[in-house]
């Protein structure tokens, strides 16, 4: 599955990491129908991040990722496991 995945600049907030991907919940079969919902949502994705972090934060990509990908990519830029993921490869 795809999901539509954004990065986000939090430089400004003094965040440590200063980036990191979040992703939506909706996900999608194909890459191809992932990156169709793009450019309809761009506007409202930067809305709702400069809403979310009080225009403390910045979108500086939007893509479609795996959540593999999503995970990798944020632990390559200095992210914890997510919870979830380290609670499953316990068991």
């Amino acid at each position: 599955m795809y999901f539509l995945s954004v990065l986000i600049n939090l430089t400004l907030a003094g965040a440590i990491p200063t980036h990191g991907w979040m992703q939506d919940g909706q996900g999608y079969v194909t890459i191809e129908e992932c990156q169709e919902t793009i450019l309809p949502n761009t506007l409202s994705i930067h809305y709702s991040i400069n809403e979310w972090t009080k225009g403390l934060g910045a979108v500086d990509m939007i893509s479609c990722l795996t959540e593999e990908e999503w995970i990798k990519l944020n632990l390559e830029l200095g992210h914890d496991m997510p919870d979830e993921k380290l609670n499953n490869s316990k068991t």
